[in-house]
């Protein structure tokens, strides 16, 4: 299934049989707070197929590299992590153990990419989402990426 990503409320959708595009207001789904998942009909040659609307404004791509994250106010909630998918905005982790954390906590996160003999990438990052007792949605509290992440990130 395609993905389609917003941007100003807007998508453009392209059918998979004719190639013909349209710009279409996808406001009305924004609020949904589970996947959206659309039926389309081609206007042009009538054909039908699925899409998913993709709210996030960066591609996230999967990842299984390790780390380690610590709490900023709590040297108890530390260990060992591993990234799930990494954006320019923030990261999903996995970690071993179960933590209390919420929404808005501050981790201090180190790990290395997943390419050659990579430099350790040292950042900072607030608790978004708490996706169940071991996976953890984070944004990077800075989206400047001047050292490796920079790079690995400009081809998403």
């Amino acid at each position: 299934m395609e993905k389609l990503f917003v941007k100003n409320k807007q998508a453009t959708f392209i059918c998979p049989a004719c190639g013909f595009s349209a710009l279409r207001d996808v406001s009305r789904f924004l609020h949904i707070q589970t996947s959206i998942h659309i039926r389309c009909l081609c206007k042009n040659c009538g054909h039908q197929y699925r899409v998913l609307l993709e709210r996030r404004s960066f591609v996230r791509k999967n990842t299984s590299f390790t780390g380690r994250y610590k709490a900023r106010n709590n040297n108890q909630h530390q260990g060992v992590m591993t990234v799930l998918d990494i954006s320019r905005s923030g990261l999903k982790m996995q970690i071993l153990i179960p933590q209390m954390f919420s929404a808005g906590d501050i981790l201090e996160l180190e790990f290395r990419l997943d390419r050659g003999s990579c430099p350790v990438i040292q950042r900072e990052a607030i608790v978004k989402n708490i996706l169940g007792k071991k996976i953890i949605g984070l944004e990077f509290s800075s989206s400047t990426h001047t050292d490796a992440l920079g790079p690995y990130l400009a081809f998403l």
